[in-house]
């Protein structure tokens, strides 16, 4: 069982999600909203979680201005992050 956790940052973030980890401990999380690359392994470090979204890695003036460099930057280092 796998569910999408939106807004996660807006609906308590990571400290919600372990609430919710407790009764349901067989369902696996995908936590989108409010995660970015500053908090981006600490979300990913909890066993729940089997991956995460953010919209940082193709922000809109990236995409608008073409600057598929920094977009690569960025999803590399998300990668990284990831292990």
């Amino acid at each position: 069982n796998t569910v999408k956790f939106f807004p996660a940052g807006a609906s308590g973030g990571l400290a919600k999600l372990k609430a919710l980890y407790g009764p349901y401990g067989d369902v696996r999380f995908v936590p989108t909203g409010g995660i970015n690359a500053g908090n981006l392994s600490e979300w990913l470090a909890h066993p729940a979680i089997i991956a995460c979204g953010g919209s940082w890695l193709v922000a809109k003036n990236l995409l608008a201005a073409g600057n598929w460099d920094d977009v690569i930057r960025l999803t590399k280092e998300a990668v990284a992050a990831a292990g």
